[in-house]
């Protein structure tokens, strides 16, 4: 019913005998509840039209919103109604109880379960508080508290003395907020403590000695013991290193199982990270100390340590920050005066690439560009990536090699080449070979991010990978109509299942072609005295013109399957035919495929190294297919057997592999369109109308979107919720109050998904329009990497902040003019 009618019929008079209130009444006889006496009245029952007129007379009712209010709490009150139900639907205290205990007091159960484990987990379900239980607590935090808070004499003769201020900060102490789960915890007994990863397989786990105090208010009293069910704190445990524990009196338990309440608290993730620092190098020690016991006093504090010597602190926003810096120098740390020295907010980034223009029609068309290089028809060049012509990206090892995304990376000694290829990988095609089956993501779910490059069409996107991996002729595999109808999306996804080799985390897949696993595209090279493969001119570290006869030789040698390796890589469905055609020797090439086969147990290995940290700024490599292609192997003759016999001439270690495998993805990635995926922020507030246009302006200047913006019952407010990237987000709040006049609330912000940044870093004007509206670029930009984009200022402070090479600091643009200050 719309709001004006509703309005209307409440300004109408409604009385006893009013159409409709016949039906009231027989509603008022069905499940009748006795209230009682209601604000000093005697309520009645009213079985007929009168006794109802009676009750509208007393109450003074006469429109519906009235008279259903009145009726409501003589005769439907809330608590009775709802104690009747809970009654009537919801089970029995003692054998609900039994039931519910046994999900969150359940101890997590070992794959061999040891001799008195049962027994423990019983006395825990049933809180068993007989004097033979086992003795079981958990400890779910610590907190801080001032040594004066706690009733101790033993702890007041280790307090610091008067006039010292140097140590003053020792007057707190880190106490355990523990529950006794079974048994009885006894003051001054050492019990076995158990973390969160404790297993079967792990070392006896050590015992500590404790002290208990109750909680009596702001105020700890020291206590003897304490029984099961009860909650007391604990002191001795600020060592162990562990934000939660278990307790238990036998080595034949196991910690607390926590799944059911680990689910929520998953999903909250720091947002906040700032790399933390003593000014004075003889403080590192003490900050050490003050971070462990901070990140063990709040469960909400992370505190990572990395191989570069820095010290993360991790924490949920700017507020929560400022605080834990301020506790971690007046509470945790153990002087006053300790000078700290915080770095700006670090902003995680993932990198990964982009499609070529003509790559998802025809992806032999990159090859047809080579063929067109080497023949002089300029009108079919593609120009490579700006990135792996400009400093200081192209001085990867290697990269002279790759091409288009496809890279020839040698292993050490020459003794072997591996051919591999990357492509994009899109997130519901990842989900669905993690998931082995077809996975569509929902368009509005925040895991996709609201891509606007179909992220969310998963039969697309695996038609558009087929056709660019080769898997799927783009030319033969048409209908009329121009789609692909040959293949449907289950049969290709079985295709690429049928290649799958790894699926790493964050989106990254790694795969081997048909052809190399049944070792059509394994090459054999019959080495010379060196016993190297291949090396191309462009490729080959020996250039020199003294050098010459060296090129001359080493070019008889392997170049017969350099070239028939690119040929049949250019044609997926014909690789087999055209290594029929070449009359190849079986044999070495059978022994060459028996290596590799040797050498791809590492190459795993190798691609969760290159995975893990990029070539553009050392981030991790997100949403990314690797693809390997063939392999060039040199053999030669086995001494110890007939001529008919090979083996790899150089050796082939399980390190080489995955040092060779790490290079060629990197500077693969660097011969593609380079993107950055920056994390974005789910952020919810509450605006008024006046505040509204302020808001917007704050959020587009910062690249946020509102995604949903609605009117709070009851009130002028708005209820808005936007997305802003994370490294936007800083500041945000100031901004808003000091635009909007206070009109808006603070933002609460949660991180909501990564989403692909698409901006070229390495984009320059090259067109006459595009000059026209961007300038040249000797006055807009820099002449190393051209224009100052968003995202190469973040691969900048990226590079800047981890202490490497910077583009904008080898090159400088107009040197010779004369700069003045004053202006």
């Amino acid at each position: 019913q719309s709001s004006t009618s509703t309005n209307s019929n409440n300004n109408n008079k409604v009385k006893a005998d009013t159409p409709g209130m016949d039906m009231v009444l027989e509603a008022l006889q069905i499940g009748a509840v006795a209230s009682g006496p209601v604000a000093n009245q005697q309520t009645v029952a009213i079985t007929t039209v009168e006794d109802l007129k009676s009750v509208l007379t007393q109450t003074g009712a006469n429109t519906e919103e009235s008279v259903l209010r009145s009726l409501l709490r003589r005769f439907r009150p809330l608590a009775p109604t709802l104690l009747d139900v809970v009654c009537d639907y919801c089970p029995s205290p003692q054998p609900g109880a039994s039931v519910i205990q046994s999900k969150p007091l359940s101890l997590q159960r070992p794959q061999n379960a040891f001799p008195g484990f049962d027994q423990v987990q019983a006395a825990v379900q049933s809180c068993d508080t007989s004097p033979r239980a086992p003795t079981v607590a958990y400890v779910c935090k610590f907190f801080s508290s001032d040594r004066s808070h706690i009733r101790d004499p033993s702890l007041a003769d280790t307090a610091p003395k008067e006039g010292v201020t140097e140590n003053s900060n020792q007057e707190s102490v880190l106490l355990g907020l523990t529950r006794v789960l079974s048994g009885k915890l006894q003051t001054g007994s050492a019990y076995h403590v158990f973390g969160p990863k404790h297993n079967e397989t792990s070392p006896e786990p050590p015992k500590k000695a404790i002290k208990l105090y109750l909680l009596m208010g702001a105020s700890f009293v020291l206590v003897d013991e304490v029984p099961a069910g009860h909650l007391c704190a604990v002191l001795g445990l600020e060592d162990v290193q562990l934000k939660n524990l278990t307790l238990c009196d036998t080595p034949e338990a196991m910690p607390l199982s926590m799944s059911h309440m680990m689910q929520g608290a998953a999903q909250i993730r720091p947002l906040v990270k700032v790399n933390v620092e003593a000014k004075d190098s003889r403080d590192v020690e003490e900050l050490d100390r003050g971070l462990l016991k901070l990140s063990l006093a709040d469960a909400a504090v992370e505190v990572t340590a990395t191989a570069r010597g820095e010290r993360i602190l991790a924490c949920l926003g700017e507020l929560h920050l400022e605080q834990s810096i301020l506790d971690l120098k007046n509470v945790y740390c153990t002087r006053h005066d300790l000078e700290l020295r915080t770095s700006d907010p670090i902003v995680d980034f993932g990198e990964t690439t982009d499609w070529f223009p003509s790559e998802v029609s025809d992806f032999k068309s990159l090859f047809v560009v080579n063929e067109g290089h080497k023949n002089g028809d300029v009108s079919q060049q593609l120009q490579q990536p700006r990135q792996s012509s400009i400093p200081p990206f192209n001085e990867e090892e290697g990269l002279s090699g790759s091409r288009f995304g496809r890279s020839r990376t040698i292993v050490s000694g020459r003794g072997a080449a591996l051919r591999l290829r990357v492509v994009p990988l899109a997130e519901c095609v990842y989900q669905s070979l993690q998931q082995k089956t077809l996975h569509v993501v929902d368009s509005t779910s925040t895991e996709s991010g609201g891509d606007e490059d179909d992220g969310n069409d998963l039969e697309l996107n695996l038609r558009n990978l087929a056709r660019a991996l080769g898997f799927v002729d783009a030319d033969s595999r048409k209908s009329k109509d121009g789609d692909d109808t040959s293949l449907s999306a289950q049969e290709i996804l079985d295709m690429l299942l049928g290649c799958l080799c790894s699926v790493g985390t964050n989106g990254n897949v790694l795969m081997e072609s048909p052809n190399l696993r049944d070792g059509t595209t394994v090459f054999g090279v019959e080495a010379s005295e060196t016993g190297e493969v291949y090396m191309p001119p462009a490729a080959s570290e020996k250039g020199t013109a003294q050098d010459e006869n060296d090129g001359e030789q080493q070019s008889a040698t392997g170049q017969a399957e350099y070239e028939a390796l690119s040929s049949c890589l250019k044609d997926w469905s014909n690789a087999k035919q055209k290594k029929g055609n070449i009359g190849r020797n079986e044999g070495i090439d059978q022994h060459a495929t028996s290596a590799w086969r040797k050498m791809s147990g590492s190459v795993g290995a190798g691609f969760q190294l290159a995975v893990r940290s990029g070539p553009l700024c050392e981030e991790p490599v997100r949403n990314v297919l690797v693809l390997l292609e063939g392999a060039e192997i040199a053999m030669k003759s086995s001494s110890e057997s007939s001529s008919s016999e090979y083996e790899p001439a150089k050796s082939l270690s399980s390190g080489m592999v995955v040092s060779a495998l790490r290079s060629g993805i990197r500077c693969a990635l660097l011969t593609r369109p380079a993107r950055l995926i920056e994390g974005y922020l789910r952020l919810t507030l509450n605006s008024s109308l006046a505040g509204l246009g302020a808001l917007y302006s704050v959020l587009s200047k910062r690249r946020g979107k509102v995604v949903d913006d609605s009117m709070v019952d009851g009130t002028d407010l708005l209820a808005i919720t936007a997305l802003i990237p994370q490294a936007e987000a800083f500041g945000l709040a100031p901004e808003l109050f000091a635009k909007t006049s206070g009109e808006v609330t603070a933002p609460e912000m949660t991180f909501s998904h990564w989403q692909r940044l698409d901006v070229d870093p390495f984009w320059i004007p090259t067109t006459e329009e595009e000059r026209e509206d961007y300038g040249e670029l000797q006055q807009a930009g820099d002449s190393s990497t051209g224009l100052d984009n968003t995202a190469l200022s973040y691969i900048r402070k990226v590079r800047e902040r981890k202490g490497l090479k910077v583009d904008s600091s080898r090159t400088v643009v107009a040197a010779e003019k004369q700069r003045t200050l004053k202006r």
